[in-house]
């Protein structure tokens, strides 16, 4: 049975982007940097971690245990929640698609992806609270580039900012014809974006 975590490694092909990204959310900077091949941030008790992974490279992850090391996986696991979203492939199918027909022996015509740059930002929560209202979503959907933004936590329930909460309010998904483009769209739509939280209001 698990009783804590201490710390999280999560791997990125862009440490500058991904350090700028993290501290944008408030975690504070512990080791590494920019430059760096290895980062840690302070995340509550515990570490969030960031590693960079060379083309190529593959990489296996394994734990402590009271019976010495334990292998967790070897190679890279799906990408999780609806940040698969942001991910295509041949004539369009999405990522769960394709990791299904690979499981199934299905005939799939190209593991390619998409030929174009492709994010989703996970939108921050600002302050603690109880969420009372969203404006400004249409206005975010049409920003050129966006393909789609969804709020995922419900007005009237509680949100706590990272590192101590563990959501976020939603994600914007955006493409375009090169990464510069993209994080441009991602962070336009976000502007747009107006949220209410009563910082003194109790959850539902």
């Amino acid at each position: 049975m698990i009783e804590s975590i201490s710390a999280v490694t999560l791997v990125t092909r862009d440490m500058r982007r991904a350090v700028r990204f993290y501290e944008t959310l408030g975690f504070r900077l512990k080791h590494g940097g920019p430059e760096a091949t290895f980062t840690s941030f302070e995340a509550g008790t515990g570490l969030l971690n960031l590693i960079t992974r060379a083309p190529g490279q593959r990489l296996a992850w394994w734990g402590r245990t009271d019976q010495g090391p334990w292998v967790i996986e070897v190679g890279a696991r799906s990408i999780g929640g609806l940040c698969a979203r942001a991910l295509r492939f041949g004539a369009g199918i999405g990522l769960e698609d394709l990791i299904l027909s690979h499981v199934l022996g299905l005939p799939i015509e190209t593991m390619a992806g998409e030929d174009k740059a492709t994010g989703v930002m996970m939108i921050p929560i600002p302050q603690a609270g109880v969420l009372e209202s969203v404006g400004g979503i249409e206005a975010a959907r049409r920003v050129a580039g966006v393909d789609d933004v969804t709020i995922t936590i419900p007005k009237g329930h509680e949100v706590v900012p990272l590192p101590e909460g563990n959501k976020y309010l939603g994600f914007i998904f955006a493409r375009g014809d090169s990464p510069e483009a993209v994080e441009e769209a991602l962070r336009d739509s976000h502007h747009c974006l107006r949220f209410q939280i009563d910082p003194r209001a109790d959850a539902e």
